[in-house]
């Protein structure tokens, strides 16, 4: 069993370049999620996170070169339209 370092004690450790050397086989991490997976809400949480959405644009100012106008126009017309958003 090794004896807990103190960071101090640790830094002095590893400041020798001896001690920066990997020990053992390299630790493989396991992979990550290979598709998407696609999730859908209730339109009533949707709908909930709209709102907010909303509330939160009218608090914050536009941002540069766009009118609170602007970003309303994109989302209704995001609403309307799904297809809208994968162009």
């Amino acid at each position: 069993m090794t004896k807990k370092m103190t960071r101090t004690e640790e830094h002095d450790f590893y400041a020798d370049p001896e001690n920066q050397t990997p020990q053992g086989p390299a630790r493989r991490r396991s992979p990550k999620l290979t598709e998407l997976v696609p999730v859908r809400f209730p339109s009533e949480t949707l709908d909930r996170i709209r709102n907010a959405a909303d509330a939160d644009d009218q608090r914050r100012p536009p941002a540069s070169g766009q009118s609170a106008h602007t970003r309303t126009r994109h989302r209704n017309r995001n609403r309307l339209n799904p297809e809208a958003r994968a162009s």
